[in-house]
């Protein structure tokens, strides 16, 4: 019985299919690594990293650091502020968080 040698064709076919295989595992790590990085921020503050805790001033829901004091509206928000009939209502809730950053017990 011999045992042929493969061709070079072969040796090419299995080259490239190797080589997709590879790009395609790649290509899956990057995704699955950008995925993590975008949910291990999920709750965060973006100017310091601690926990973002959610409150409602007005009915418009906002998340506020508890640390640096930073508040954040999501895209929701920012429309139902716009789309308020009130149009002191801007006003009001940012008098409301400003009362909210001021008082005693807040860490910073």
């Amino acid at each position: 019985m011999t045992i042929e040698k493969p061709s070079k064709n072969e040796d090419e076919y299995f080259a490239r299919q190797d080589a997709e295989l590879i790009r395609k595992e790649r290509d899956s790590i990057a995704i699955r690594a950008d995925d993590d990085a975008r949910h291990s921020h999920v709750g965060k503050c973006p100017r310091c990293g601690h926990d973002l805790h959610d409150e409602r001033y007005h009915e418009i829901p906002v998340q506020r650091c508890g640390q640096c004091g930073g508040v954040f509206l999501d895209s929701a928000a920012l429309e139902r502020l716009a789309g308020h009939h009130d149009p002191g209502i801007l006003g009001r809730v940012f008098a409301d968080l400003s009362k909210a950053l001021q008082a005693p017990g807040r860490h910073t």
